[in-house]
């Protein structure tokens, strides 16, 4: 479908072209072009205003904009609301999906072998209603997708002639934003197709259960890629009801660019699949898949580790990292000597990574707090209490994290890289008070503010320029407080967390950290 989606794309550009081409005509303007900036989707483009005046009255406008919408319909309504064209990609996968759980259930028990066929299914008004009800869905979001491309191109066609902007231009950033639709269609095509697969299995798991009183539940099969959440992949291997699989779906985003499947299984009265054999081989590629990926805690390269000699007590650990990180280092009383290695560890790294020099002093400065920066004396704080995992499994079980995901999503619409933040806001199963919530989290985000007053002429621009531009809502609750926490939440993510959720840190803030970080460096030689 991705490919038909391409061409489909490709076909609107060229009709486009000879559409411009043949109405978009005037005469350029004799003067130097004023360097102005057009902003279309949330995304601005450099342009050169008044250097063309377009021969176009207000009608002629109107008509060109009408052939512009014929042309977007022509090419992703074809077919119209009856035989749309991505209808039979949708049947595809129902009668995939359909196909897949009558042989699993056939497989399982020979009783629903016995009394069900294939040809049944396919032909049984529940599942033609289906069918039709998914047809429906389908047309209208792509009906939505065709207005919407034709509202942007609108505003773009307008806006250029309006500016004076010449037609080579328009006709550049016209490309742009149909680039921009087609991701969009293909984000409907996958949601649509998985989408119309998974609701095949859960409708005959159901129907099994309901015609022939059969124990029946879904098994969850993730994708387990490099890039599948964390929330999804802790299902596979597990069963659920279809009402427990919906509502998984209903929320959060989980529904899209989600490549996870269910397949019906037959349980006993226990609940457990009868097959025991297979729910410990998924378990045991669910915790392969774990080790595989960079989770938060997990340093992401071992440039230095505290010597087995100074490991030995805190005190130890203190001595080791006095004129390496700190001139003074003390930790509070009682500190566990995992706590402080794995404070060491992450500061010598994050020092060695991005050559800092030393601070002041790092111990319990009584700011209070989980911890903090003192700008004025160059000095890290670390209270007991941040030194405690207790701390963080309580913090991690909270229940506020939802309220500050449903606060992010109130605030998304306004911001100005809303249609980049959006898809990442509603993917992510909750949005926390701070980016990563442990030991090595906090530490690397106090780091992160020394980072910040050491480049404080580059990185203090970019940090207000992200937070102005929405970015503070997919990091944490704490960094929409002011553009330097801000910065120490993103470089906490950079160093604490897994690399796959870097996508969350405002891009130009990424792509100095990657370019001055040593680590990166060395893998790019």
């Amino acid at each position: 479908m991705f490919r038909d989606i391409e061409s489909r794309y490709y076909q609107i550009k060229l009709a486009l072209r000879q559409l411009l081409d043949a109405r978009m005509t005037g005469r350029k303007r004799e003067v130097n072009g004023q360097q102005s900036h057009a902003v279309h989707g949330n995304v601005i483009y450099q342009v050169n205003a008044g250097t063309y005046i377009y021969n176009m009255s207000a009608a002629q406008l109107a008509d060109l904009l009408e052939r512009v919408q014929v042309i977007l319909d022509d090419h992703l309504l074809d077919g119209g609301s009856q035989n749309l064209w991505a209808l039979s990609y949708v049947a595809a996968e129902y009668e995939r999906g359909t196909k897949q759980a009558f042989t699993n259930l056939s497989v399982q028990s020979s009783v629903y072998g016995q009394q069900t066929t294939l040809q049944q299914l396919l032909s049984s008004p529940a599942y033609q209603n289906q069918i039709a009800a998914a047809y429906v869905s389908t047309y209208s979001d792509w009906r939505g997708l065709s207005d919407a491309a034709r509202a942007d191109l609108a505003n773009v066609i307008s806006d250029s002639i309006g500016r004076g902007v010449n037609p080579r231009e328009t006709a550049g950033i016209i490309s742009k934003r149909l680039d921009v639709s087609m991701d969009r269609a293909k984000n409907i095509a996958q949601t649509e197709q998985v989408g119309a697969l998974r609701k095949a299995q859960w409708l005959e798991t159901d129907w099994a259960r309901e015609r022939l009183g059969l124990n029946t539940r879904l098994l969850w099969i993730s994708a387990l890629k490099p890039t599948t959440r964390r929330w999804h992949a802790a299902r596979h291997g597990n069963t659920y009801t279809t009402e427990e699989v919906e509502a998984f779906y209903a929320v959060n985003g989980n529904r899209y660019r989600c490549y996870c499947s269910q397949i019906p299984v037959i349980v006993g009265d226990n609940g457990k699949v009868v097959n025991p054999g297979l729910v410990e081989k998924l378990g045991q590629e669910r915790r392969q898949w774990a080790s595989s990926i960079d989770f938060m805690d997990k340093p992401v390269i071992d440039i230095a580790t505290v010597p087995i000699k100074a490991g030995k007590s805190v005190a130890g650990i203190e001595d080791w990292m006095r004129g390496r990180v700190s001139e003074n280092v003390v930790f509070p009383a009682g500190t566990d000597i995992q706590a402080a290695k794995t404070v060491a560890n992450t500061m010598s790294e994050a020092f060695t990574r991005f050559n800092l020099p030393p601070v002041k002093k790092v111990g319990d400065l009584n700011l209070g707090g989980l911890g903090a920066f003192d700008s004025s004396t160059n000095s890290i704080h670390i209270p007991a209490i941040t030194l405690s995992e207790q701390t963080w499994d309580a913090i991690s079980k909270g229940a506020l994290k939802e309220n500050y995901k449903a606060a992010a999503l109130s605030k998304v619409a306004d911001a100005v890289d809303s249609e980049a933040i959006t898809p990442m806001l509603l993917a992510m199963g909750s949005l926390p008070y701070s980016t990563v919530q442990s030991i090595r989290g906090t530490v690397a985000h106090e780091v992160g503010h020394h980072v910040y007053y050491q480049k404080l002429d580059v990185l203090e621009a970019l940090s207000i320029e992200a937070r102005a531009r929405g970015w503070d809502l997919v990091l944490s609750d704490y960094a929409g407080k002011n553009h330097r926490e801000l910065f120490a939440e993103s470089f906490s993510l950079y160093v604490a967390g897994a690399k796959q959720d870097r996508a969350r840190i405002y891009p130009p803030i990424l792509k100095w950290l990657e370019e001055n970080d040593v680590a990166e460096l060395k893998k790019g030689k």
